[in-house]
């Protein structure tokens, strides 16, 4: 398995997702539409006895359930390619649905315009997210190093055991640790997708992890991601500084990162210190 392979893989099993939702639309439209001529023709009788009057409710129930189904948000896809897909802003929904209607020049005017609402909102991320070694003295890499090189360096055989092949117990338990309807990444792709064809795509998703583990190959898809605006609390949804970006990666690049931290875990007690209180379990 190639990472190549993977990427165009995943491309067809999108293609083959999405026409079954196509048809799962059209099969619930017959259902819905036989249901209201069948109400049409009881509610057209002059009287209705006790038993039309429970078929009728049984009807309408049924069409409120298929409704519901049908009605329910589907998991946009993202294009055929694994580029980032362009932000549409206005859709951009944070915390409770919010939507962005409006956006809060620099000078503190407010403007309603759609391509400039989205010009305000990219320039203040992509100023928040690029590089600032430029003029600095000690580039950020360098800083890292210095920073790194006094921390406990782990044995060489627990190098190997860190970087090595993963088993299928592994993916195993990286898969069902997942919570299975969380949002996916670009491919559309959830947790439960894996879990629930891992006798399918088990062995191929395992070959092309361990070609990543050990010969640092991997799928061009590992790295392209969904970035979504979260609501602060109580913060004006206009002003760009109010949202907080989160990435959606794609499913099969984070069970290669829950592989890797259920191994680290194990080491964490002699790199951390016991005082620490952060980022630690408990």
């Amino acid at each position: 398995m190639t990472p190549l392979v993977w990427d165009t893989l995943k491309e067809a099993w999108k293609s083959i997702l999405q026409e079954e939702g196509r048809a799962r639309k059209r099969r619930l439209t017959d259902q819905m539409n036989e249901l209201l001529r069948r109400m049409r023709i009881v509610r057209g009788a002059e009287t209705l006895t006790a038993c039309t009057r429970d078929y009728l409710d049984c009807l309408v129930a049924s069409y409120a359930r298929l409704l519901k189904k049908k009605t329910r948000k589907p998991v946009k896809a993202a294009g055929q390619s694994f580029e980032p897909p362009e932000l549409v802003v206005n859709e951009v929904c944070g915390n409770g649905g919010v939507q962005i209607a409006e956006a809060k020049r620099p000078d503190g005017s407010v403007t309603t315009d759609p391509n400039e609402l989205e010009a305000i909102f990219r320039n203040y991320f992509r100023a928040q997210f690029q590089a600032t070694d430029s003029g600095d003295a000690v580039p950020s890499a360098q800083r890292m190093h210095e920073l790194c090189k006094h921390l406990q360096r782990p044995a060489e055989e627990e190098f190997t055991t860190l970087c090595g092949e993963a088993v299928m117990d592994e993916l195993v338990v990286a898969i069902r640790n997942m919570p299975p309807n969380s949002a996916p990444g670009v491919d559309g792709f959830s947790a439960g997708f894996y879990a629930t064809f891992l006798d399918i795509l088990g062995e191929a998703l395992l070959s092309l992890l361990n070609l990543t583990l050990v010969q640092h190959e991997r799928p061009d898809s590992f790295g392209a991601g969904r970035i979504a605006l979260l609501l602060k609390d109580g913060a004006p949804p206009n002003d760009p500084s109010s949202w907080r970006p989160i990435t959606l990666l794609n499913v099969d690049y984070k069970i290669l990162v829950s592989i890797l931290n259920n191994r680290i875990r194990i080491y964490l007690p002699d790199i951390i210190s016991p005082i620490q209180s952060c980022a630690v379990p408990g």
